[in-house]
């Protein structure tokens, strides 16, 4: 053990973990590397450097990082020797056996001796969540700091990371499931946003067989890669063949091990597909005000023991970082076309409103592909007992003449005229 003068001047408590605790390496005894939060807020990043058997206590560190610190770490790109020169002062907190505080103090790095600082290549270790579908976005920085926000500015990440999400979720259609979105009002005082992706299945028409959980897991992963790797990607990455980089073929590879659990063949549409649904859902993201009540917004998912892990890390910067990489960027609009006339499309209903004769199905392309489309039936007060009906109670397909819409030779939209 070593001796440090003690510090006059600390703000109460400021060294303490009081939640978003998360355990990154324990031993079985004592938890070896972990962070959480103070009653401020500020992100602390804890780490032991020595058990006192003699005196019955253990020796940490608490770091007080900003949340670019702890990006870097999580991800391998900043070891703990690293942030504790760069902060050059953190604290040493005694903790008995029994968990309860003995001692704290603040130091300086050059008051930690050399034989109980990390080691060079001390990066977190790899270490493994249970996600869930729930997610939550946090406003950071500026007034929002001071639990304060301006309504609009509000309103709009939510409507922005409403439709980044629901882009983003496209590819799970083509596993019959049905995917809704849900919403969580912020906690007053709060400026996080929680999202909840809820799936449903239906028993007597499933026709693959994917587990949530791999899903799930798939999902964190694309928002890493979309939200946090990108960036730093090369500006071909998702534009020619030759551009694809190690790190998006690893967000291929785990779809395609989707595919294969559903015993459907990845083929290079499919590839087009992801790519696709990268582009939308970032181009959701475009044009956040980043000047207002916030300077930086938080992405993260809640696992399954409450933890808030974080996925991504935005800033006025991430657009102008991902423009060069984004086709619907470079190519600036989309184009839109109309059937001239009324076509057969073979449909199933899933979700239909028999008062306003709006709904969703599935369109059908071929023997395996089903897509899905927003529908709007016309020409009637009343929808109850029609072929659009049926088929939501029966899961049938039906075929019926309608005029579709297409964004960039997409089938999103389908209107049918249904007289008296």
């Amino acid at each position: 053990m070593f001796n440090v003068e003690r510090h006059k001047t600390i703000i109460r408590d400021i060294h303490k973990i009081v939640s978003n605790r998360y355990v990154f390496f324990t031993d079985g005894d004592n938890d070896i590397l972990y962070s959480g939060t103070n009653i401020y807020g500020n992100r602390i990043l804890a780490a032991i450097i020595y058990d006192d058997e003699e005196n019955d206590h253990l020796r940490y560190l608490h770091i007080l990082i900003d949340d670019s610190q702890f990006f870097k770490f999580i991800n391998r790109e900043l070891s703990l020797i690293s942030i504790l020169q760069i902060n050059e002062s953190f604290f040493i907190v005694d903790l008995n056996y029994d968990g309860s505080e003995k001692f704290v103090n603040l130091i300086s790095f050059d008051e930690l001796p050399e034989e109980f600082r990390p080691l060079e290549n001390s990066f977190c270790p790899e270490f493994t969540i249970d996600p869930t579908f729930e997610y939550c976005v946090s406003l950071k920085g500026k007034s929002s700091d001071l639990h304060k926000a301006k309504p609009d500015d509000l309103n709009e990440v939510n409507t922005k990371f409403t439709n980044f999400i629901e882009a983003s979720l496209e590819f799970i259609d083509k596993f019959d499931y049905e995917r809704s979105l849900y919403i969580e009002a912020p906690i007053a005082g709060s400026f996080q946003l929680n999202f909840i992706i809820n799936l449903e299945t239906r028993d007597q028409f499933r026709l693959y067989n994917v587990p949530k959980r791999q899903l799930n897991g798939f999902i964190n992963h694309l928002y890493n890669y979309i939200l946090y790797q990108l960036p730093t990607e090369e500006d071909d990455v998702l534009i020619s063949e030759e551009g694809l980089s190690e790190r998006f073929n690893s967000i291929k590879s785990e779809l395609e091990s989707i595919y294969e659990s559903a015993q459907l063949s990845y083929d290079a549409e499919d590839q087009q597909n992801l790519v696709k649904s990268i582009n939308r859902s970032i181009m959701n993201l475009k044009d956040i005000d980043y000047e207002g009540s916030f300077d930086h917004i938080e992405f993260a998912n809640i696992s399954e023991t409450g933890e808030k892990i974080p996925i991504g890390l935005l800033n006025r910067d991430y657009i102008p970082s991902v423009r060069n990489k984004l086709y619907m960027l470079i190519e600036e609009e989309e184009v839109i076309t109309v059937d001239n006339n009324p076509i057969n499309y073979q449909i199933r209903v899933y979700q239909f409103n028999t008062q306003t004769g709006n709904g969703s199905a599935y369109v059908k392309y071929d023997e395996d592909k089903l897509d899905k489309v927003s529908i709007h039936v016309h020409g009637r007060t009343n929808y109850e007992n029609t072929d659009f009906t049926h088929s939501m109670d029966n899961g049938t397909i039906v075929t019926i003449l309608g005029i579709g819409k297409k964004i960039s030779g997409k089938l999103k939209e389908i209107n049918f005229d249904l007289p008296e």
